[in-house]
């Protein structure tokens, strides 16, 4: 094959690659994330004034694979479930989000944690330490959401990249 030839494929899955990403849909799905971590953040300040009797060393499967094995399991310290209105708080909280040979693909540390069952999402209040494939993150406040595999620290953002090296970064 030509070297002219591998150029132009190269860059006809550039150009292909760039009309492919769409900025204004992917503008539009921040701010849906945007809104729902302002509505968790609330709604964990709710829910906090209404724990009465947390449960003390907690583990809950928050989802399984369709063959049946656990994809999302939730373990606290301290944790109180809120079934009528779909959330979990909890404190010393640990979201680990599982392959389906068994493998944990990643987790989510945290000191203070709404979750909503129903969305698969969640508002962190205080210190965040998150592992998922290679990348490492680290913050306070942060908004997360397992089914849309995102992430957003809002305070202290720490982002760690493994095999990654940066030689020299220019802002």
């Amino acid at each position: 094959m030509s070297r002219g030839l591998i150029f132009s494929i190269l860059f006809a899955q550039l150009v292909f690659t760039a009309r492919a990403f769409d900025s204004a849909a992917w503008q539009m799905k921040t701010e849906i994330f945007a809104r729902e971590a302002e509505r968790l953040r609330s709604e964990r300040v709710r829910v906090q004034k209404m724990v009465e009797a947390p449960a003390e060393n907690v583990s809950v499967t928050l989802e399984k694979h369709a063959d049946g094995s656990v994809k999302t399991v939730l373990t606290a310290r301290e944790a109180q479930f809120f079934l009528d209105i779909g959330f979990v708080w909890g404190q010393g909280v640990v979201i680990s989000e599982y392959n389906r040979d068994g493998s944990r693909r990643g987790y989510i540390q945290a000191q203070d944690c709404l979750v909503d069952r129903e969305t698969k999402s969640g508002w962190v209040e205080g210190a965040v330490h998150a592992v998922y494939d290679k990348m490492t993150l680290d913050g306070e406040q942060v908004y997360f959401s397992f089914e849309e595999e995102y992430v957003r620290i809002y305070k202290d953002s720490q982002i760690g990249i493994a095999g990654l090296k940066l030689k020299e970064v220019r802002l």
